[in-house]
C-alpha cells in the first residue's frame, strides 16, 4: 500500500504538468497566428502611380486626389506620386496635404527625375506622405511664402501669414515624424537641400534612382495610416497602375502654366494687331482670338495681376500707334519698357511667375524686331510713289502713236495701257518716238522725249 501510493499520486501530477505545457503552447500558436492575421489585414500590394511634372494648381490638385481616391477604392494599395515642381498655389497645396494626412492608403512621394525639384509648395507636399523620397540630383525647399506681385510681406501681415505657414510645417512634420527645424527654416529662410542632405537631415527617408528601387526599399515597411492603423508594405513584385490625366485635365493643366498662357495671349495680340492693320485678312484675327480665349482660361486657374496685364495692353498700344505716328522711336522704348514690366508683374505667385531671360526677353525682343519690320515697311510705303490713279502716270514710259493737231495737243500717246492725248515739251515729237510723262492736268499728259 505504501509503496503503491506515490505511484497513485505521481501519475495525476505528471498528466496535469503535461495539459498545463500543450495548453501554453497552443496559447503561443494562437498568440502568433493572430498577430500574423492583424499583419495580413494591414498589406499594400498594388501600387498606384500618378505624376505631376509643373505647377501646382487647382488643376494638378485635383487630379491628384482623384487618383488617390482610385487607390482607395482599389484596396490594399500603395499610392505614388512622382513629383518634379517649381511649387504653386498654397491653396491647391493644403488641398492634396489635406487629402494625403485623411488617406485610407499609405502614399509615398518620389521627387524625380533626376534634375527635378520640389520647391515651395513641392516641398511641403513631400513631407506630407507617409513615405518621402528623392532622386540623385533632385532638390528640396525654399517654401518662403510671399506676398502678392512677389514682393516682400511688411509689418503685421508678414508675421500673420509667417505664422500660420509656421504652424502648418510644425504640425505636418511632427505627424510624419520628419525634421521640423530644418523645416521651419525652409519656411523663415528659404533654405533648399539636396537629396542627400535632405536625407541626411531627416527630411526624407529614402535616396532612391527609380520607382523600381523605391519598391525595394519600402518592401516590408510599416507605416501608420489613418491615424492609428498600421500597414506592411508589400512592394517587392506588386502590380503598378499608372493613372494619366484625362484630355481635359492634360488640356487645362497646360493651359494652366503661366508660360504657356503668357505666349498665347501675346500670339493672340500679334494677330488683332495684324487683322487691324489689314482688315478684311480674317485669318490672323480668328487666330488671334482664339488664342485670346485660351489664355484667358488660363490666367483663370492662376492668379494674375491686372496691372501687369494693362501694361502689356499699353505695350501693344504703343506698338500700334508707331506705325501711324512718326514720334522718331518714342513709341517703341515705352512699348518695350511697358511691355517688360507687365510680364514680370503679370503673375501674382512667384513660385509660378514667368522666367525673365529664357522667356520674357526673347518675347520682347521678337515683338520689338516684328514692329520694327513693320514701321520700316510703312515707312518704305510712305515714301514710294504713288502707282495708282492719274497721278501714277508721273514718271511712265510711253510712245507716240499718231500726230494730230488737237489745238495745242498734238500727240496721241499710248501710256500704262491707255490712249492719251498729250503735248510736248522741248521740240516737236514724230511716231513711235518714246516719251516720259511729266504732269497730268485733267484729261491730258504733259509729256517729254525719252533720252
Amino acid at each position: 500500500m505504501n509503496r503503491s501510493s506515490p505511484r497513485k499520486t505521481t501519475r495525476p501530477a505528471a498528466r496535469s504538468a503535461f495539459l498545463l505545457l500543450m495548453l501554453g503552447a497552443l496559447g503561443a500558436l494562437g498568440s502568433a497566428s493572430g498577430g500574423d492575421a492583424h499583419s495580413d489585414t494591414g498589406r499594400a500590394e498594388r501600387i498606384v502611380v500618378a505624376a505631376v511634372d509643373g505647377p501646382i494648381t487647382p488643376i494638378s490638385a485635383g487630379f491628384v486626389i482623384r487618383t488617390l481616391e482610385v487607390a482607395e477604392e482599389r484596396g490594399n494599395a500603395l499610392f505614388v506620386l512622382e513629383l518634379d515642381t517649381p511649387g504653386g498655389l498654397e491653396e491647391s497645396m493644403r488641398d492634396i496635404v489635406k487629402a494625403f494626412l485623411g488617406s485610407k492608403v499609405p502614399v509615398a512621394v518620389l521627387v524625380g527625375p533626376p534634375g527635378g525639384r520640389a520647391a515651395s509648395a513641392g516641398a511641403i507636399i513631400t513631407m506630407a506622405a507617409h513615405v518621402a523620397a528623392m532622386a540623385p540630383g533632385t532638390n528640396i525647399g525654399a517654401a518662403h511664402p510671399v506676398a502678392i506681385g512677389g514682393g516682400e510681406i511688411d509689418g503685421t501681415m508678414r508675421e500673420k501669414i509667417e505664422n500660420d505657414f509656421l504652424a502648418h510645417v510644425r504640425a505636418l512634420a511632427a505627424e510624419r515624424g520628419r525634421n521640423a527645424e530644418w523645416a521651419e527654416k525652409a519656411v523663415l529662410e528659404s533654405v533648399s537641400a539636396t537629396a542627400e542632405e535632405a536625407l541626411e537631415l531627416g527630411v526624407i527617408d529614402f535616396v532612391v534612382r527609380d520607382l523600381g528601387e523605391l519598391m525595394e526599399e519600402v518592401d516590408g515597411l510599416t507605416v501608420v495610416v489613418d491615424g492609428d492603423e498600421p500597414v506592411v508594405l508589400k512592394t517587392a513584385d506588386a502590380p503598378v497602375e499608372r493613372i494619366e490625366m484625362s484630355r481635359k485635365e492634360g488640356f487645362l493643366f497646360v493651359l494652366s502654366n503661366p508660360t504657356v498662357a503668357y505666349l498665347l495671349g501675346i500670339l493672340g495680340a500679334y494677330g488683332i494687331l495684324f487683322e487691324l492693320w489689314n482688315p478684311g485678312t480674317l485669318f490672323p484675327g480668328i487666330v488671334g482670338g482664339i488664342c485670346i480665349l485660351l489664355a484667358v482660361i488660363g490666367f483663370q486657374v492662376v492668379p494674375i495681376s491686372w496691372a501687369g496685364v494693362g501694361l502689356i495692353g499699353l505695350a501693344m498700344l504703343f506698338f500700334m500707334l508707331e506705325v501711324k505716328v512718326t514720334s522718331y522711336g518714342a513709341l517703341t522704348v515705352a512699348g518695350i519698357l511697358c511691355m517688360v514690366l507687365g510680364s514680370i508683374v503679370l503673375i501674382d505667385e512667384p513660385s509660378l511667375a514667368i522666367p525673365v531671360v529664357s522667356v520674357v526677353l526673347p518675347v520682347v525682343a521678337f515683338t520689338l524686331l516684328f514692329f520694327l519690320a513693320v514701321v520700316g515697311m510703312a515707312l518704305k510705303a510712305q515714301g514710294a510713289r504713288v502707282r495708282t490713279g492719274a497721278e501714277g502716270l508721273i514718271g511712265c514710259i510711253g510712245q507716240v502713236r499718231s500726230v494730230l493737231d488737237e489745238g495745242g495737243r498734238p500727240y496721241r500717246v499710248f501710256v500704262n495701257g491707255e490712249y492719251w492725248f498729250a503735248s510736248a515739251e522741248g521740240g516737236r515729237l514724230d511716231v513711235g518716238d518714246s516719251v516720259r510723262v511729266v504732269a497730268v492736268e485733267g484729261r491730258y499728259l504733259r509729256v517729254e522725249v525719252e533720252r
